[in-house]
């Protein structure tokens, strides 16, 4: 997002209503607009879409949120 989303007042409110739902329906939801990767141009192709550097780390991110948040049997079964 190096174009810059933090700054639409909007973004807090579309957030806001996205994190309602997924907290209604028990799914896990993570702003990652407001991240550092998010703000930095080495990280993307465009100002909207990660280049494959931006793609490799935000990807890493990512899968550290989801291990955290599986449930630890998650395995065992």
């Amino acid at each position: 997002m190096y174009k810059d989303y933090t700054d639409y007042p909007e973004i807090d409110e579309i957030n806001h209503v996205i994190a309602q739902v997924a907290r209604d329906y028990k799914i896990p939801f993570w702003i990652y607009n407001k991240s550092s990767l998010c703000k930095s141009k080495e990280y993307f192709k465009d100002l909207t879409h990660l280049n494959s550097k931006g793609a490799d780390e935000f990807s890493k991110i990512f899968a550290g949120d989801v291990k955290k948040n599986l449930p630890e049997n998650i395995y065992t079964k």
